[in-house]
């Protein structure tokens, strides 16, 4: 009996309880209406939740009637909305079943949210489960995508998953359960309805039994991902590291490992990096170091022996002037310039985030401004000039870190390169008798 079943299911599986309340997603179909009347047999706290798509006109129109009616029928609360799912498709250049999806379920966990409901419950069934197995086989989603549809995702609970089409439809006649029928479940215009209804019979075929065999299929894929992403865990502790900007990926580590390939993919999928790219990238693991990767939000780079991974950031061109300073002055760049008399017994600071310098021989203005290809200066304990490419390959700096880097400067010569080294024409000696100390605002506020 699917009752049974279905508490079986619930219990085993440890989805909910009867104290734990639930917004029940509730289209009007068959599916959706089992749902509701198992969880009102077995004494679950429910309500209903209902999107109207506007996608069938007086059809869509008569679906919500008909599951407010329900919900009076069971006298339980009712929450619905309506959406020009249409114009979101097409302004979001999303295919409808994408914008019902987003629609449907940024809506669920609104008033989930505003009401304290534990769960979102949907009435994905087995059948469902093959059907999303075939589209994600299809498309190329990796592991999470044959593993199927998960009975808990986050707030979402799905606790007919045991259940095939056929079994919530015989339950509903047993039950005298009236529902709707979406004709659009037939048109094979969409992807999941060409599936169901010309695919799977195909594969019915050959195996009559298939529908059991996918069932019992995505179990095992499901333990099997467990396993593949302890794996990944393991490997990720080896291969990766983060820091305040950056993740960085050791190459010599990730060679290592049994599957480098599939271990990437893990490690950049997180920074929305697709299958495509994150080929690209592996097939430039041997190659010269300095090439750019983008995704939608983040950007890598392959330097020489790491992945580098940061978040996107806007390209900003820096120039500015400062014509004189009487004191202090502060700048849009977070640099604090201050000039004062050499103290008696001056100790330089090793911090080289502070720039100490004579500035009696510094001819204003002084300017704040990027690295440009060409810059050279002499670098503090060198009588001899040094491309600023060729000192950024000393220090082992990758391309995101070069752009980082600011350039205090006056006209003609680099006095500073920041953060990193001063120009040894600009050091202060013993006949120093008054310094220019540049250093960010945010230590001078610390210090105040």
């Amino acid at each position: 009996m699917l009752f049974d079943k279905f508490i079986k299911y619930i219990e085993d599986n440890r989805l909910f309880s009867q104290e734990t309340e639930i917004l029940t997603a509730v289209s009007g179909g068959a599916d959706s209406i089992a749902l509701l009347d198992l969880l009102i047999r077995g004494n679950f706290r429910c309500s209903i939740a209902h999107c109207n798509f506007n996608l069938r006109g007086e059809e869509s129109d008569a679906d919500e009637i008909f599951v407010m009616e329900t919900a009076a029928k069971y006298n339980i609360k009712f929450w619905g909305t309506s959406f020009d799912t249409a114009e979101f498709a097409r302004s979001g250049k999303y295919s409808i079943e994408e914008a019902a999806r987003i629609l449907r379920y940024e809506w669920f966990e609104k008033i989930r949210n505003e009401n304290r409901y534990h769960f979102i419950a949907t009435a994905h069934h087995a059948d469902d489960n093959a059907e999303t197995f075939l589209i994600n086989l299809i498309k190329g989603t990796g592991i999470r995508g044959i593993s199927g549809i998960k009975n808990v995702n986050n707030k979402i609970v799905r606790p007919l998953l045991f259940a095939h089409r056929d079994d919530i439809e015989n339950y509903c006649s047993q039950n005298n359960l009236h529902y709707r029928t979406d004709k659009t479940n037939f048109e094979t215009k969409y992807v999941r309805n060409k599936i169901r209804h010309k695919i799977v019979p195909l594969f019915e075929e050959i195996n009559p039994n298939f529908k059991q065999t996918m069932r019992a299929n995505l179990l095992r894929f499901s333990e099997l991902e467990k396993i593949y992403f302890e794996a990944v865990a393991i490997a990720e502790k080896k291969c990766v590291s983060h820091d305040k900007l950056f993740t960085k990926i050791n190459i010599n580590e990730l060679k290592k490992t049994q599957a480098p390939h599939s271990y990437l993919f893990e490690f950049l999928r997180t920074f929305n990096f697709n299958s495509s790219i994150c080929d690209d990238i592996f097939d430039n693991l041997e190659t010269n170091s300095g090439k750019l990767f983008t995704s939608s939000t983040h950007e890598a780079i392959k330097d020489r022996t790491e992945i580098i991974v940061r978040k996107t950031v806007p390209k900003q061109i820096t120039k500015l002037l400062i014509q004189s300073i009487d004191n202090k002055v502060d700048t849009s760049c977070n640099l604090h310039f201050e000039i004062f008399d050499k103290p008696m017994n001056f100790q330089i600071s090793p911090d080289t985030e502070i720039a100490l310098l004579d500035a009696d021989k510094i001819r204003f203005p002084i300017v704040i401004r990027n690295y440009e290809e060409g810059d050279y200066f002499y670098p503090l304990g060198m009588n001899r000039k040094k491309l600023l490419s060729d000192f950024f390959i000393d220090l082992k700096m990758n391309l995101f870190e070069k752009e980082e880097i600011l350039i205090v400067s006056t006209e003609m010569d680099i006095i500073w390169v920041t953060n990193r080294r001063i120009d040894n024409r600009f050091k202060i000696t013993p006949e120093t008798k008054l310094i220019l100390k540049i250093s960010p605002i945010e230590n001078n506020k610390n210090q105040n």
